[in-house]
């Protein structure tokens, strides 16, 4: 196989879907020390974008050099892999990136619901990146969607689009809820392969959509046959119970907290999903930072009239009481793990 751009040699597939592939390559132009293998030439990752999908690489290259150079201005580090450069192979566009390893999951299921300032904690803060911004668009673009609502890969698709409503920046925090479940069972939560079967799904698990939150979106006559019979919509304690089933997970208090964290993020009505500055507030996250105290407080009373736990119980008993920040600091920094994901 020649090189790509005459310079990267391609290695193996990193991953597939219907948008774009992800390639392993070495740099020709470059050395490094050698590797186990006897290697002399670093690795790079390539995200080679399908020919019908050019414009989108172009875009995504474009907004990441954007999202780089704003962070440098205001001298805010966001965790998000680097387009280092650009280039074409005949019709595909090519985005060049740093070659990053896979998450363990084991030490993501123990960063995510270990014991608080237990010796179980693992420190990931510099290890999780943000690495697909292919859909990244303004509010203002999201109407450009509205015609078939194909936007987000199919198993993160927020109901909204799935029923075809307007949809803003909601979609991402049930998203971000669906990867959070993934990170902690080590699994797909929701796993389709159509609009239909991903209703079903969600239904399944969170019970049908209320009633006339979708009438009139594009596809509610479409799918609502199939999600009619349904039990109706649980409240969030129940869903956190299902949840806890689903994944899995102790009944430790950390890992309940983080349950019901997800569940704010897994709810129909986009507004009574957690937005991301409510999120900070979650008790879930009072032992890496204290955010509640930087937020205004109309951010914190919304809040918590979202945050569904019950603060003490006979199987779940979390102090309200945040500990001492010495305990949510090691080495010095805070432990913002879970907040770089978001």
């Amino acid at each position: 196989m020649p090189l790509l751009a005459r310079r990267y040699r391609f290695m193996h597939a990193i991953s597939e879907t219907d948008l774009s592939q992800v390639i392993c390559a070495t740099d020709t132009y470059c050395e490094c020390e050698r590797a186990a293998d006897g290697r002399r030439q670093p690795l790079v990752a390539i995200k080679v974008l399908n020919a019908k999908h050019w414009i989108l690489g172009a875009q995504e290259y474009t907004r990441m050099r954007l999202l780089r150079k704003r962070q440098d201005a205001e001298g805010v580090h966001v965790p998000i892999a680097g387009a280092t450069s650009c280039f074409e192979v005949g019709c595909h566009f090519c985005i060049l990136q740093p070659l990053l390893a896979t998450l363990d999951h084991e030490a993501a299921r123990c960063r995510l619901c270990g014991p608080p300032g237990g010796g179980g904690e693992v420190d990931l803060g510099n290890r999780v990146r943000l690495i697909d911004f292919s859909n990244a668009m303004t509010p203002a673009e999201s109407k450009a969607y509205y015609d078939t609502f194909d936007v987000q890969t199919l198993g993160y698709r927020a109901q909204e689009v799935i029923f075809g409503a307007p949809f803003g920046f909601g979609i991402d925090m049930w998203s971000l809820g669906v990867t959070l479940c993934e990170l902690f069972a080590g699994r797909y939560l929701l796993q389709a392969a159509s609009r239909g079967g991903l209703a079903v799904q969600v239904a399944q698990l969170l019970g049908r959509p209320p009633q006339g939150l979708f009438d009139g979106a594009k596809y509610h006559a479409e799918l609502h046959h199939l999600v009619a019979h349904q039990p109706p919509p649980l409240p969030p304690t129940q869903l956190r119970a299902r949840l806890t089933e689903r994944l899995g997970a102790p009944r430790s208090s950390q890992a309940q907290l983080f349950l019901d964290l997800v569940t704010g993020m897994l709810q129909y009505d986009p507004r009574r999903r957690l937005t991301p500055s409510e999120a900070l507030c979650h008790p879930f996250l009072a032992h890496f930072f204290p955010w509640r105290a930087t937020m205004p407080r109309e951010v914190v009373a919304a809040a918590d009239e979202k945050v569904f736990v019950e603060m003490r119980g006979p199987a779940l008993d979390v102090q309200p009481e945040e500990p001492p920040l010495k305990k949510r600091l090691v080495g010095g920094r805070p432990l913002d793990a879970v907040t770089q994901i978001a």
